[in-house]
């Protein structure tokens, strides 16, 4: 007889202690959506120094996830025609301007970077090796415009354009950070606000933000009203708690994301309907199926998520890893199921020889990917 989704994350449910102990991950929280039903599942501590539990209400940082749902902001901003995905970025920067490497400008290329660009990680950016890392203890998030510029440790040259755009993949926070810019140079908002505009309100989604952590440790130090109880904490990959609690990643658009399983699912399963032509994200089928079909120089890059396609089935993935925190998420467009997993550990390791993964290869298997 064939398993129920319930009685797959009922069964799951009961193995997740032991895996937690296995893995030495202290919490974990997943969703589930298939046959047209929410399913979560949750284990664990939101600190291995405390007392509470993992529960359907807990934050968890989602990382480079935030890439995905920045790539969602820019759509809908396509859709209200305040953007286009093939202009070049320039013509929306304000007091900053994209351009190549002074040793490349003399080639004759010019740096027509485009928002799809970025947004495949084809601009021809290179991160700098000692750039893009989390907060130090006692600074405050610097300035985007002082990021791109090169003007703080998080990243100490400005960013340039350093090969020719659209020739090849580049893994590239430098690129998110010049989406953030954009979209606040264009609408005049925070990116916190214009998240909460753009995606958490129309999907209702009360619980998720962009924020940056040191947020959570100071109200958490300074005992005020806002109860941060249930935002996790993160641990190393021995289960122990780092020592700023949450690291602060200065990128909010690259990874600010602060969600729960159940919300990022939601945010899937809306863009699983809107491919169709409905659904509440109010972007249109056919800027969603850009997004899914790769046009860069590579097969599997699409605009801010990664794709597995084939005749029958279209796969598409995002990770998140980070000091701390580790997550992934797996979702079949073609039968709308999805599968989000978000965990309070940096096990040192991917995802694939990590908890997330194996917990991902569980439920794929169970519920037929």
């Amino acid at each position: 007889m064939k398993k129920s989704a319930a009685d797959i994350i009922q069964n799951l449910a009961v193995q997740l202690p032991d895996l937690l102990k296995t893995y030495s991950v202290p919490g974990v929280s997943i969703a589930v959506f298939t046959n047209e039903t929410h399913h979560s599942c949750f284990a664990g501590r939101i600190s291995s120094e405390s007392d509470k539990n993992v529960d359907h209400t807990s934050l968890f940082h989602a990382c480079s996830m935030s890439k995905l749902v920045t790539s969602l902001m820019v759509l809908k901003l396509v859709e209200q025609g305040r953007l286009e995905l093939d202009t070049p970025v320039n013509q929306y920067l304000k007091n900053y301007s994209l351009n190549y490497h002074p040793e490349l400008a003399c080639s004759g290329l010019k740096a027509d970077v485009t928002l799809a660009n970025l947004l495949n990680h084809s601009a021809g950016l290179t991160d700098h090796c000692d750039g893009f890392g989390p907060l130090v203890e006692g600074d405050t998030a610097p300035d985007i415009d002082d990021i791109l510029s090169g003007q703080t440790r998080y990243n100490p040259e400005k960013v340039v354009v350093s090969s020719e755009v659209g020739a090849r993949f580049c893994y590239s926070d430098a690129g998110f950070c010049v989406i953030e810019k954009v979209l606040s140079d264009v609408t005049g908002l925070s990116f916190k606000a214009l998240a909460k505009e753009l995606i958490f309100d129309p999907l209702s989604l009360t619980l998720s933000c962009f924020d940056y952590s040191y947020v959570f440790n100071q109200v958490q130090i300074d005992n005020a009203c806002d109860d941060v109880s249930n935002v996790a904490v993160g641990h190393d990959k021995t289960g122990k708690v780092i020592a700023q609690k949450r690291a602060t990643y200065p990128y909010l658009a690259s990874a600010g994301l602060w969600t729960t399983s159940h919300e990022f699912n939601q945010i899937m399963v809306a863009l699983s309907q809107g491919l169709i032509g409905y659904g509440r994200l109010g972007i249109s089928s056919t800027l969603l199926k850009r997004m899914i079909n790769p046009e860069g120089p590579e097969t599997w890059s699409g605009l801010g998520v990664f794709v597995q396609k084939d005749e029958k089935q279209t796969l598409i993935f995002s990770m998140g890893w980070g000091v701390g925190f580790q997550c992934k998420l797996v979702s079949d467009l073609t039968e709308n199921k999805h599968i989000v997993v978000l965990t309070n550990s940096d096990p040192g390791c991917d995802q694939d020889n990590a908890l997330t993964g194996k917990l991902i290869q569980l439920i794929k298997k169970e519920v037929s990917f």
